[in-house]
């Protein structure tokens, strides 16, 4: 049984939408600095760094504390097993309890692997590709609890694939 900690979840998130939140926040910054030079007016500098140092902060953590408490991702954040098979995995989220009483059991075919990736100490399976419509689904799992071999295997799948 194990957990995985919330900042790899916002990791994730992060890297999908990390340039369009930059571009959001940079946007009106850069906007209020050009006003200010071509008006002369110094107060349109303190607006955007009002805007840098209290606003985006604030707008920052708030994303943050949302996205943690969106259903799928506070379901990922329970103590979970993972029964590894020949063809997928069995995931079992579990209540908060010392007997790992099953919350929700998923099926995780490894045919439905879309993309599979270790980076550090953590695997991740992406089993649905985010798009405008759609926000992707994935899974991480500490990458000691792969059983031998499954990496290479998972990336020839996902390569035969594409």
């Amino acid at each position: 049984m194990f957990t995985v900690p919330p900042a790899r979840y916002a990791a994730v998130e992060m890297r999908r939408r990390g340039l369009a939140a930059i571009a959001m926040a940079a946007l009106p910054v850069l906007g209020l600095a050009i006003v200010a030079l071509v008006l002369d007016d110094w107060r349109f500098f303190l607006v955007a760094l009002m805007l840098v140092f209290i606003v985006w902060p604030g707008l920052a953590a708030f994303a943050w504390l949302s996205l943690m408490a969106s259903s799928d991702v506070a379901l990922r954040l329970r103590p979970q097993r993972w029964n590894f098979n020949s063809d997928g995995v069995e995931i079992v989220f579990c209540h908060y309890d010392e007997d790992c009483t099953p919350a929700e059991v998923v099926d995780l075919p490894f045919a439905s692997v879309k993309n599979f990736e270790i980076k550090g100490d953590y695997a991740y399976f992406y089993t649905g590709v985010p798009t405008f419509g759609a926000k992707g689904e994935y899974y991480i799992v500490p990458a000691s609890l792969m059983p031998d071999g499954l990496a290479q295997r998972l990336t020839d799948l996902v390569y035969d694939q594409q």
